[in-house]
């Protein structure tokens, strides 16, 4: 057990870093960045609101913040999983390449940029409630899923998947939310993809300990992947 309220970000993570046991609890966190930075082998519970870089080159624990995480979460993580009972700032995942991040409730902007995969690992993001703008830019592998729980008009924001041209994007849609910003970037996801949407969403469930809706209609955006950049800075 770890008492955060009188830490800095420095000695915070030199206790994790200085810590044999497997299993960690670190109470009144309050800001403190790069916790659990490139940490492999643990368990770490974390209460508060963590500051920037949580989990960054994370390389195989698992971190569960009961509270909010700021901006850079997962930036760059190789292995492992984060839990967040809360919401998530900006650039989620930047550059992640491996492991799994679960978000139960909003997202901010540039989830998911750069992500990408190998044939070893496929990393993979949900976001329980929406996210906000640039979501999956130059996304070249991996997954993200977008849930839409509370049922927004929008689930997502502006230049959903710019200049992406790997990996998957799913949305969850409804008739009304499907033709204001999307149009005919997005379809209704196969059999097989839906199948594959359904296995992440039992283990996000039993991670955040949440019912999800029985039914959910998920899309699929499209991806341009001949030529990613069409429009963004030039008319081609």
């Amino acid at each position: 057990m770890i008492e955060a309220k009188y830490c800095s970000a420095t000695e915070l993570n030199q206790l994790i870093q200085g810590c044999d046991d497997q299993i960690v609890e670190i109470k009144n966190v309050m800001g403190q960045r790069y916790i659990a930075n490139a940490s492999k082998g643990k368990r770490i519970r974390i209460y508060g609101t963590c500051g920037n870089n949580l989990g960054s080159f994370l390389d195989g624990s698992v971190v569960e913040v009961f509270g909010n995480a700021q901006d850079s979460c997962a930036n760059t993580m190789n292995d492992g999983k984060i839990i967040i009972h809360g919401m998530c700032g900006d650039a989620l995942g930047y550059g992640m390449r491996g492991g799994k991040v679960f978000v139960e409730k909003d997202c901010g902007s540039r989830c998911g940029v750069h992500m990408k995969a190998t044939k070893e690992k496929q990393p993979l993001i949900i976001i329980g409630g929406v996210v906000q703008d640039f979501f999956g830019e130059y996304l070249s592998g991996g997954t993200l899923i977008v849930l839409n729980l509370n049922n927004e008009l929008r689930c997502c924001g502006r230049y959903c998947g710019s200049g992406a041209h790997g990996g998957s994007i799913y949305l969850r849609l409804s008739e009304q939310s499907q033709a204001i910003y999307l149009k005919d970037r997005i379809q209704k996801v196969s059999n097989e993809k839906k199948q594959l949407i359904d296995d992440a969403l039992i283990e996000y469930a039993n991670d955040l300990q949440i019912t999800l809706p029985e039914t959910m209609e998920f899309y699929e955006v499209i991806l341009n992947d001949k030529n990613p950049y069409e429009g963004l800075y030039v008319d081609n």
